[in-house]
This record gives structure tokens, C-alpha cells and sequence, in this order.
């Protein structure tokens, strides 16, 4: 879904790049209709003043400053539980009266001017109108009900939340928010095609949850008092599984408190009335609602289908797994759930992967004219700056919390030094290159900033002005100065000008993206402001109880983290699961997720990447242009592309060399020069492209899947001449021949024994060999049991660890041998993955010739790995901390897998090409995370210290001991010594700094960061309650500009590297890709053959089941059956369930004929050559086994029914076959499959390797 955004842009970028072309022409403006409302005149004295006003610039500037304060007024409001206010609240009440007023006068005055809807420029003919007409009519509907019912009815209340919208009339008044919203716009219909599937594979999971899972998450632990013997449920209930002990799958209660579980007795009940087993319990009065107050569960098809929408998010899809394996164990669970991520994350969420790219450079040449310049340009002053930024940056890392006063007075002298070096450098260079000059670069610019801003905070700490406001935040903001080394890193100086580039493009966007959270903000207020009061919890801090705090939930749930938890507040906030607006109100957090989230946050991407230039391309670009250039100039030599040498270099701040003086294009340049963007959009792997790139003569012709042949028309095999990529050819691999030198000094390259350890090297069965070892002893890995070394399955496993490293040392030996080991070509260790090898055998090797073993990384990968098992081996003890982890490194032995598979093999080098690629993103991104923690750190070290004791908020109270509840029971009292704790993630130094960002980038759990530093006061005291709000904007900013921006430009440099390394065959091809697509297409392209039988009768039958109305019978039948088996939930009567068993019966019985017509109209042959057609046959096979086994298979047998009970939502597949664009979808979604094995595999090593390392090295804590 993402990506299809990035589709539309493309087209709407193109639209623009061709409209750029042609000189712009103005619009006329608007025709006044003649007469409008029936009477008044285009001549009328009334309408000609109206429509001046209307045409009156300042007019239109009142009107948006009218919104404007109307949503001031709107976020003032604060709202209260049970519908309670304030005098505040009453005078914003009587105010909106005046804001109606005003724009109802707005729009009747338009409607005068321009007609209200018969003309074709009328009022209403245009959108943004028509949203202020409908906002002005509910305005105007809620003060009218106001004086005649209750104004705190729920009517009243919903009108009310319509005011929320008037944000969006800013839209209205600013062109350039209309262009981005409008292409977005654009964007949804393409969009509509990806989200029919992602609802349809939610609706497959959903009813598969809904025949699974449902009614099993109601099961809670309970026990019973041994006086009155009441049952009560547990404090923190969790499904558990209620069958009886020859049944039980799941978990029964054992262990649920470990303090308790030898003196009490817990039990796991279901308490269902409607169940026939149930017998009634003493003190059970009602069932267990279930997890998250019953809003996690498969019970109706409603919650199934919220609760797996929430697990295609990936938030909290974990716990909702591990309900369902606690309640029935994990048969089914994990394959559901796992499946569920994959099919629905992973792939149907990113079916389109679109690629943006843009360039953007600007030159100018200026010579050097005045020895004063040359100076302020030299390279000396350039690096002496340079250093000076760093020797800064350094000093500003070395603050931590509780520092010594020494270095305090260093620190505090060191940064008077340098505010004295950088202002002395601002002064000379203003004197040297004039005023105009010096402020003409963006980076000077900013150099003045941070003066000032340096003498500023200067002078305010040395006044005792506001000493304790945080001003020394502004000294950080030289860290930004160390983007000067750029100056000589040209591939760095393209990407940051590039960034900055972006900034200005996006401006747009992310107003919109403000508003966007503004309004969900206001709706959020009006529909959960003061709801958020739970009898049993604390009020969660994520609520809607000021618009500062709804700001901030909202922009918590566009990061998706914890969204669940607070839609599930929400819910319960209105009534729970069992009131209807409790279930309406999930459509507020649904539609901000995937507005915010999946569309708006992703359109925010595709226009940075757009103005991301691939600093790679730049530079060949670049090199072209200079090449042709000087061709034109008839130079011979080659121009230097770096810096200037004297005079001619420096950090060019007076813009004289023959770049940009600080890598950063210029504003005026930038803005006066159109950039030019091309933009690749890659659907299923096919490049729809404009970049030149190296083609390739299509791939070989593949059948159509459209049925088949008979006898009667038998399609005879198409062949095609033609050239084929050489990754098509299957050539036989060329032996590596024995090198002319010695190997091991001792055997030369004829002795008979080096020979046949070289026949035996490539024999061919001594790969496959050596692979079956490696796969087989990484499964022992897994099998090893680390938490009893005593365990005799552990013994067995030992003696065949020493049999599998026998066995590779042994293959090392035969290919040092027959290679030798390092010093000629051709040798072992000359390459990467038997270097892999070898580490397992051998600690190190010598590199020392060429061809030799130990050049090859993936020979040194292979020492590496059987070294240390041989290590391992034979160490006598396990006590040493050394031997343990080489032990662990055991796992390092699937990785030799990697030098035996080709196409693995080939996924891992673009793997290092991109890692190579991309570090100058990394390199920027540390710099900026480094940047944000060294605020971090002048903000909050040392302020998340607090006592474990609440009522004591500073560190010399916090003595002593204090008594607590354990879980809140009275009986249960604990004394507990008093504490000064600090938290894990914290900023007393940078270090810790650095690590608690890198958490808030991945989103996970950085909302418990964020309150923590809201509430944090000063040193040694702990937090207040919201003590300091505005700190949110600190988390706001980084998460923007690094996980929003920075991080996913990563992502989308390495996806770029993996297209230019799969391009890299064609380089030497001159045709380019669309060239390429027509031929492929020329020559993969035959002619569809269609199945017409000659018998009448059959004829007859063919003609019916493929006639129109009987393709849109079956599919309105589909449709009705999906209905049917939707209408299923937990509780229901034995009547209903009966009626819908019947139903499937029927269903079943329809979908029989249709198979039996299909048979016999296209016989047994052409019928099964169809994949749909045997997908048919499969369901209706599968149906009658469920229906079969629903009636005879007890629920004690070994096959579960609920297998079977599968076949009834496969129908819904079904209906892919009956739409064109999700059949392409689909198509799409297959091909992506086809690319992905060796990316799977190696994601799926690594997973193996690092479960493995995490069981060796985890095994025996005890959670």
C-alpha cells in the first residue's frame, strides 16, 4: 500500500515535469454567472459590491484568520468527565456562535457572487466549497437543536464533532496544499484496487478465526476460598485452556503465581451458559469477557476482523497469539498468526515497491580576487575550523551526570574559547567578502545563527538571566557545523545538499500532515476528552483530555505504537464491546491509522526520496558532463572535480571555486533553477523506467494458466530464438585447476596425492556431502537442551559434534591441499566463504600468496567456523567464559551453507555492495542522532533519577524503608528499603543518550521516554506529573527527522543498490529498458487458444458455464456464502447453528454442479490444466471432508475439525479469479514470491543463528 502512493506521485510529477515545458499560462478568471437565485442580476447594485468584496484580497486573508482562530478556539476547549465545564468552555461556546455567524456570512456572500449550483462556476460546483457549505449547515443545525433538546445528547455531541473539519478550510485559501492534497486524491483509486485486497485477505483471516478461535478466549484461571468456597477469577486474568487433562493442549493455570501456587488452587474455567458441559460455580456469576475487556477475541466477525487488522499493523499481534496458545494450544496458532504477518505485513501491504529519484545540482564558478578572501578560503583556515568543530563536538560529548567540578570549569572555558574562534572567524569573513557575499550561502547563514546564538546563551548565563531554561541547548546547535567536512567528501556533500534540497519540497506536506493531526487532535477531544477514568487501572497518560495531549496521542498512534492499547481505552471508554457506540468509536483509530500511518506518513517518504539524489549517478553524471565539456573546450587533461588547491579551495564560503562552497546548493540558485526529477516505479519487479539501465532479451515464454487443450485442439510447444540472460543459461560451473605452484611447500602441483584431494574437491558429490553435514549438525545445534547439560540427548549430541567437525576439517584439509593455503591464485583462503569455513577448523591463517586457500572469503568463513569447533572440542572445562563463547560461535556453521548455494551466495554479495553503498546515510544519520543525544543530554541527565518510595521526591528523603502492597491486596504488606533509582534508558551521559534514541527510532515503547521526560524537574529531584510538556517536542523533532526520514532513506538506498547490482549484466547492452520490455513482450507473446467442444450437448453445457450470467451467478453466490459464514459468533442458539449448517450444506451442493458443468463442458483434461479450476475441486473435496468429519470425527480424535473447517473460508479465494486488477494483484503478489527464496533463506538463517546463540546464551534464565 505504501508504494501506490509513490505510483501516483510518479504520474503527477511527470504531469508537472511535462507541464514544465510549456510557458504557463494564466487561467482566466472565473464567469460570473448572469442571474443567480433566480433574481438577482449580474447589473445589480448589491451583487456588484458583494462580488468586489468576495474578489478582495484582504477579505480572503480575514476569512483565514477567522479559521485560524477558530481552531485556537477549538483546541482551548478543555473537556470534562460527565459532560462538566468551566467558565472557559462557556465563553467558547458563546464564541462559536460569533464564528458560524462570520461564516455563514461568507458563504451566502459567495453564493451571491458566484451563483449557489446551476451555473458551471457556481458555489457548490467546486469541492473546497462544498466542505465549507456542509461544515456552515451542521453549524447552524447543532445551535438550532441546542435550543430545542439537551445539549449534551448525543446528537448534539456527534454535530459538534463535524466542527473539528474547519481546520481543513485552510486548504482552501494555500495552493500549494491543494496540489499535494489533490494528488492524493489522484492516488486513491489505484490505492482502491490494493485495499480490496488487503480487506479481502482480513475477511479469509477473520472467518478462519471465526471457525478457529471462536469462544476459546473466555477461559480465565480461578480459585477457591477453602471457608466459604467461593470461586474468584484472578487479578490479571488470561485465557487458559478449560478442557479436561486428557485434552489439554494449552495452559492450565500451573505457575500463575509463583508465591502461591503450593498453598492455593488454581483451576481454568469457562463459564458458558449456552455450553452443555458447563455445571454452575459458587461465587461465578458471569463469564470472563476476555482479553483487553473482550475486545481481542474471534467471537463475532466484527472483533475478528478488528483484531486482525491489529496484527497486520504488527502491534501487539504477539500477545494476541499467545491467547490463542494459551487457550488451545499451539496446533494452529502459530501457523495462523505467522502466516497471517507474512501474507498480510510483509507482502500484501507492500505489493507495489516503487523507487524515487531525483537530481538536483547546481554549479558556479568565481575566481579569487582579493588576498583577504584567498585567505579566509585556504586550506588552512578550512581545516583549522574543522578541527575546531570537532575539538567542540568533543567537549560537548564529555558532559555526564554527576561530572566533577573541574571538568565543569573546563567545559565552561572551553566553550568561551570557542564562541570567541567562531566569532572571530564570522567578523573576518564578513570583512572579506562583503555583506552580500558572506550571507548569499546557506551555510554562512547558519554560522551567524549559531554565533549569536552562542553570544546569547553567554550572556544569559553569565547575567543570571534565565539560567535554568535550558539555554545551553543552544551551543549544541554548532554540532551542526561539523556538515562542513563535506566541503572535500563529494559523494557526502550531493546527499546532504540533496536532504536539504527535500526539506523545501516536503514544507507542504507537512503543514498537511499538521493539520491532518490537528483535526484527528479536536475529533479526539470531542469523542474521548475526560473519558479516560477506569475504576480498576491509573488514567493512562496517551488520553484526550487537553488538546496538548491529544496532539500527542495522535502522533503516538501515527508511530503505531501501542495504538491498540489506546484504541482499546477508547472503546471501553464508551460503553465496551457491548454498546454499539464502543464499537464505532474503533473506526476513529482504524481511519487514522491508515490515513496517517500507511498514506499520509508514506507520501512524506516518496517525496523525499524524490528529491534524494543517488550520490553514485551524480557523480557519473557529473563526470559526463565535464567529460563533454571539455571535448567542447578541446582540452585535453581532465578538470579536477575536488576542491581547489590555495585559493581556489577552502570552505568556499565566497562561492568562487568551481562548486558549492560547503557541498549546500544554494537558495537563490536552487529556487531559480527547475530540478529535474525522474521517477521509477518497479510493480512485480518489471521496471516501468526512464533511468538508463542495461536491458536484457526477456525470459523464457511461460503458459498462460488460461486452461488448456484437448485432443480436439491440441496446442503444439512454442519455441523462440533468441539471446537469453546469462543468469537463464545453465552452464556447467568450470573446475578451478590445481595452481602451478606448491602447495604447503610440499606437494607440487603432479604429486598424485594433491590430484586426487582435487578430484575429490570437485567431485560432485562432496558439495552435496558436506551440505547434508552442514544442515544436519546446524538441526543439532537447535536440538541441544542449554538449561540440563546433563541431559542425555546433550551426550548424543556431543558425539556426533565431534564427528561433523572430523568431518569438515577433514574437507579443509583435502582443499588446502589440493589449492594450498594461501600464497598463489587459486588458493583457499583467497576466497570470502571458505575463510568462513576455515574459522571453524582454525583460530587464524597467514595470507600470503595468491590463489591460495585463505585468499577467498568464504574459504577463511569455513576455517573460521571448524577452528572453533576444534576449539571447542577439545577444551577441557566449561568454566571458562572464552570456551563458552566459542561454543556459541558453533552457530556460525549454517553461514558455510552460503558458499555451497549460488543464488545465496549472490543475495549476500548485494548485501556487502549495498552495506558499502550506504555509508554516507549511515554516516549522516549518526551525525544527527549524535546531535539529538548531545541535547538530549543537556536536557535531561540526570533528571530520571526518582525514588522507588512515590511520597518521596528527592534523593535525601529517599532513605530509609517503606511498606507496599503487593498487588494492591492490604494482606499482602512488604517491607522494601528506599531506593534512588535511575531508568535503563536514560541521558546522563552520551552514550546512554545515543542507545535510549536508537529505542525511540524503532518506535518501541519510546511513549514510557517521552512522559518520563515530561515529568522530569531538576537534578536529584524526582518528576512531577506534566511538569515539562514542551519536551515532547524534542521526541517529535527526532522521530521526524529520523525514523520518519533518515531511516527510511536507508531502506530505500539499499532497495536502489539491489536494483543497480541486478543490473549489472546488461551494462554493455545499448538497449535500454523499454526497448527491452517490447521485445520480451514480442517474443514471450503467442496466441491465447480457447477450448470450443464439437459435441452438441457439451457445446451447449461450455456455453453456459462460460456465458456472462453464470460467471456473476457464482459470484453473487460466493458473496452470500461469505455472508453466511460472517454471521457466525460466540453464544449463538443451537437453532441458528443448525440453520447455518445447512446453509453450507446448501452452498457446498451449489458448488458441486458448478464443478460437475465445468467437467463435463470442458472435459477431465482441459478442466484439471487450469489452476483456478483445480483450486475449485480442492474446496469442494475439502467442504464435503468437513461436512463428513463435522458428523462422525469426535472432538477427542487425533485430526482436529477445525482443519477441515478451512475449506469453508478458502471459498472466498474464490472470488480473485472474477476481477481483472485484483487477479493482477494477485499476479503481482506471486511474482514477488518467485524473487524472494534466497532473501527468505538468509533472513531465515539468520534467524536460526541468532535463536540458537540466544538459546546457548539465555537458556537458563528463569523469566
Amino acid at each position: 500500500m505504501s508504494v501506490a502512493m509513490t505510483a501516483l506521485l510518479a504520474q503527477s510529477q511527470q504531469q508537472r515535469r511535462s507541464g514544465a515545458q510549456r510557458q504557463v499560462r494564466t487561467e482566466p478568471k472565473d464567469r460570473r454567472p448572469n442571474r443567480v437565485l433566480f433574481c438577482l442580476s449580474i447589473n445589480n447594485p448589491v451583487r456588484k459590491i458583494i462580488i468586489r468584496l468576495v474578489d478582495w484580497k484582504p477579505f480572503e486573508v480575514i476569512i483565514l484568520l477567522t479559521i485560524f482562530a477558530n481552531c485556537v478556539a477549538l483546541a482551548a476547549t478543555t473537556p470534562y468527565p460527565e459532560s462538566d465545564s468551566n467558565d472557559v468552555n462557556a465563553f467558547l461556546e458563546k464564541l462559536e456562535l460569533v464564528f458560524t455567524g462570520i461564516f455563514t456570512a461568507e458563504c451566502c456572500l459567495k453564493i451571491i457572487a458566484q451563483g449557489f449550483v446551476m451555473d458551471q462556476n457556481a458555489y457548490l460546483r467546486n469541492f473546497w466549497n462544498v466542505l465549507d457549505f456542509v461544515i456552515v449547515v451542521i453549524g447552524l443545525i447543532s445551535i438550532l437543536l441546542q435550543r430545542v433538546v439537551s445539549p449534551n445528547t448525543l446528537d448534539i455531541k456527534a454535530l459538534r464533532a463535524f466542527r473539528v473539519l474547519r481546520p481543513l478550510r485552510l486548504v482552501s485559501g494555500m495552493p500549494s496544499l491543494q496540489v499535494v492534497l489533490n494528488s492524493i486524491m489522484r492516488a486513491m483509486l489505484p490505492l482502491l484496487h490494493i485495499a480490496l485486497l488487503v480487506l479481502f485477505v482480513i475477511l479469509i483471516y477473520a472467518i478462519i478465526g471465526l471457525e478457529m478461535f471462536s469462544g476459546k478466549l473466555h477461559g480465565a484461571c480461578y480459585k477457591q476460598n477453602h471457608v466459604t468456597r467461593i470461586w474468584t477469577i484472578h487479578d490479571d486474568a488470561q485465557p487458559c485452556d478449560s478442557r479436561p487433562a486428557e485434552e489439554l493442549k494449552g495452559w492450565n493455570c500451573i505457575g500463575v503465581d509463583y508465591q502461591e501456587t503450593e498453598r492455593e488452587n488454581w483451576t481454568c474455567f469457562d463459564a458458558n451458559p449456552s455450553d452443555k458441559h458447563w455445571r454452575p460455580k459458587p461465587g461465578i456469576t458471569e463469564r470472563w469477557e476476555g482479553p483487553n475487556s473482550g475486545i481481542t477475541n474471534f467471537d463475532n466477525i466484527g472483533l475478528a476482523m478488528l483484531t486482525v487488522f491489529q496484527c497486520i499493523t504488527m502491534e501487539g499481534w504477539t500477545d494476541v497469539m499467545y491467547y490463542v496458545t494459551d487457550s488451545m494450544g499451539p496446533e494452529f496458532a502459530w501457523m495462523y498468526f505467522v502466516s497471517l504477518i507474512i501474507l498480510g505485513s510483509f507482502f500484501v501491504m507492500n505489493l507495489v515497491l516503487g523507487v524515487l529519484s531525483g537530481r538536483a545540482f547546481n554549479k558556479w564558478n568565481r575566481r579569487c580576487r582579493r588576498f583577504c578572501r584567498r585567505c579566509v578560503k585556504s586550506q588552512v583556515a578550512y581545516w583549522t575550523i574543522i578541527v575546531l568543530v570537532f575539538c567542540n563536538t568533543g567537549v560537548l560529548a564529555t558532559q555526564f551526570y554527576d561530572q566533577p567540578l573541574w571538568l565543569e570549569n573546563f567545559q565552561n572555558k572551553a566553550n568561551y574559547a570557542f564562541v570567541a574562534m567562531f566569532t572571530f572567524e564570522m567578523l573576518l569573513k564578513m570583512y572579506s567578502l562583503g555583506i552580500r557575499t558572506y550571507y548569499s550561502f546557506l551555510f554562512n547563514k547558519f554560522d551567524f545563527f549559531v554565533v549569536i546564538a552562542s553570544l546569547t546563551e553567554v550572556a544569559l548565563t553569565e547575567t543570571n538571566v534565565m539560567p535554568n531554561l535550558g539555554i545551553s541547548v543552544l551551543r549544541c546547535a554548532r554540532l551542526l557545523r561539523v556538515f562542513k567536512v563535506t566541503r572535500y567528501w563529494s559523494s557526502l556533500r550531493n546527499l546532504v545538499a540533496s536532504l536539504l534540497a527535500s526539506i523545501k519540497s516536503i514544507a507542504s506536506l507537512l503543514l498537511l500532515l499538521f493539520l491532518f493531526i490537528v483535526i484527528f487532535a479536536l475529533l479526539g477531544m470531542q469523542l474521548f476528552g475526560g473519558k479516560f477514568n477506569f475504576e480498576t487501572s491509573e488514567k493512562p497518560r496517551s488520553n484526550f483530555d487537553s488538546f496538548w495531549q491529544s496532539l500527542i496521542t495522535v502522533f503516538q498512534i501515527l508511530t503505531g505504537e501501542d495504538w491498540n492499547v489506546v484504541m482499546y481505552n477508547g472503546i471501553n471508554s464508551n460503553g465496551g464491546v457491548g454498546s454499539l457506540v464502543g464499537i464505532l468509536v474503533a473506526f476513529y483509530f482504524v481511519i487514522l491509522f491508515i490515513c496517517g500511518n500507511y498514506i499520509l506518513l508514506n507520501v512524506f517518504l516518496a517525496i523525499a526520496v524524490d528529491n534524494l539524489a543517488d550520490s553514485d549517478n551524480s557523480e557519473d553524471d557529473k563526470k559526463e558532463t565535464d567529460e563533454e565539456q571539455e571535448k567542447k573546450d578541446g582540452e585535453g587533461g581532465e578538470q579536477a572535480d575536488g576542491a581547489g588547491e590555495g585559493g581556489q579551495g577552502g570552505d568556499g564560503d565566497g562561492g568562487d571555486d568551481g562548486k558549492n562552497p560547503d557541498g549546500i546548493v544554494g537558495e537563490n540558485s536552487r529556487a531559480a533553477s527547475g530540478m529535474e526529477r525522474s521517477i521509477r516505479l518497479d510493480l512485480g519487479g518489471d521496471d516501468d523506467d526512464i533511468d538508463r539501465r542495461m536491458p536484457t532479451l526477456g525470459e523464457e515464454p511461460e503458459g498462460d494458466g488460461d486452461g488448456g487443450d484437448d485432443s480436439e485442439a491440441e496446442e503444439t510447444p512454442v519455441t523462440t530464438a533468441r539471446p537469453r540472460r546469462l543468469s537463464e543459461l545453465n552452464i556447467k560451473e568450470k573446475v578451478r585447476p590445481i595452481p602451478e605452484a606448491s602447495s604447503l611447500f610440499v606437494f607440487s602441483s603432479t604429486n598424485r596425492f594433491r590430484v586426487l584431494c582435487h578430484r575429490i574437491c570437485n567431485h560432485s558429490y562432496f558439495g552435496s556431502v558436506v551440505l547434508v553435514c552442514i544442515l544436519v549438525s546446524s538441526a543439532m545445534l537447535a536440538a541441544e537442551e542449554p538449561v540440563n547439560s546433563e541431559n542425555p540427548r546433550n551426550k548424543i549430541l556431543n558425539k556426533f559434534d565431534y564427528f561433523f567437525t572430523t568431518v569438515f576439517t577433514i574437507e579443509i584439509i583435502l582443499k588446502v591441499t589440493a589449492y594450498g593455503l594461501v600464497l598463489h591464485d587459486g588458493s583457499f583462503c583467497r576466497q570470502a566463504f571458505n575463510l568462513l569455513d576455515i574459522l571453524v577448523v582454525v583460530t587464524y591463517g597467514v595470507i600470503l600468496h595468491k590463489g591460495s586457500f585463505c585468499r577467498s572469503t568464504f574459504n577463511l568463513l569455513d576455517l573460521l567456523v571448524v577452528s572453533v569447533a576444534l576449539m571447542s572440542l577439545f577444551s577441557p572445562s566449561d568454566t571458562f567464559s572464552v570456551v563458552k563463547i566459542l561454543r556459541v560461535l558453533r552457530v556460525l556453521r549454517p553461514l558455510r551453507a552460503i558458499n555451497r548455494a549460488k543464488g545465496l551466495k549472490h543475495v549476500v554479495q548485494c548485501v556487502i555492495v549495498a552495506v558499502k553503498s550506504i555509508g554516507n546515510i549511515m554516516l549522516v544519520t549518526f551525525l544527527l542522532e549524535f546531535m539529538f543525544a548531545v541535547i538530549g543530554v543537556q536536557l535531561f541527565k540526570g533528571k530520571f533519577r526518582k525514588c522507588n518510595d512515590g511520597s518521596k521526591s528527592t534523593e535525601a528523603e529517599c532513605q530509609g524503608y517503606f511498606i507496599f502492597y503487593k498487588d494492591n491486596d492490604i494482606s499482602k504488606p512488604v517491607m522494601k528499603e528506599r531506593e534512588w533509582e535511575n531508568e535503563d534508558l536514560n541521558f546522563d551521559d552520551v552514550a546512554h543518550a545515543m542507545l535510549s534514541l536508537f529505542a525511540t527510532s524503532t518506535f518501541e515503547g519510546w511513549p514510557g521516554l517521552l512522559y518520563m521526560s515530561i515529568d522530569s524537574d531538576k537534578e536529584g529531584q524526582g518528576g512531577t506529573y506534566n511538569n515539562r510538556p514542551p519536551m515532547a517536542l524534542f521526541y517529535v523533532a527526532f522521530i521526524i527527522v529520523i525514523a520518519f526520514f533518515m531511516v527510511n532513506i536507508f531502506v530505500g538506498f539499499v532497495i536502489v543498490t539491489f536494483q543497480q547490482e541486478g543490473e549489472q549484466e546488461y551494462r554493455n547492452c545499448e538497449l535500454d529498458k523499454n526497448q527491452r520490455k517490447c521485445i520480451e513482450f514480442a517474443l514471450k507473446a503467442k496466441p491465447v487458444r480457447r477450448y470450443i467442444p464439437q459435441r452438441r450437448l457439451q457445446y451447449k453445457i461450455w456455453w453456459f458455464v462460460t456465458s456472462t450470467p453464470f460467471e456473476y451467478g457464482i459470484f453473487l453466490l460466493i458473496m452470500l456464502n461469505t455472508i453466511a459464514l460472517a454471521m457466525k459468533f460466540e453464544g449463538q442458539p443451537e437453532t441458528y447453528s443448525s440453520v447455518l449448517d445447512y446453509f453450507n450444506m446448501l452452498f457446498t451442493a451449489i458448488f458441486t454442479i458448478e464443478f460437475i458443468l465445468k467437467l463435463v463442458a470442458f472435459s477431465f483434461r482441459n478442466y484439471f490444466s487450469d489452476l483456478w479450476n483445480v483450486l475449485d475441486f480442492v474446496i469442494v473435496l475439502g467442504s464435503y471432508i468437513d461436512i463428513i468429519s463435522s458428523k462422525i470425527v469426535s472432538s477427542k480424535a487425533t485430526i482436529s475439525i477445525s482443519f477441515f473447517r478451512l475449506f469453508r473460508a478458502m471459498r472466498l479465494v474464490k472470488l480473485l479469479n472474477r476481477g481483472e486488477h485484483l487477479r493482477t494483484l494477485l499476479w503481482t503478489f506471486i511474482k514477488s514470491f518467485q524473487a524472494l527464496p534466497y532473501v527468505a533463506l538468509l533472513i531465515l538463517m539468520l534467524f536460526f543463528i541468532y535463536a540458537v546463540i540466544g538459546m546457548q546464551m539465555f537458556g537458563k534464565i528463569r523469566l
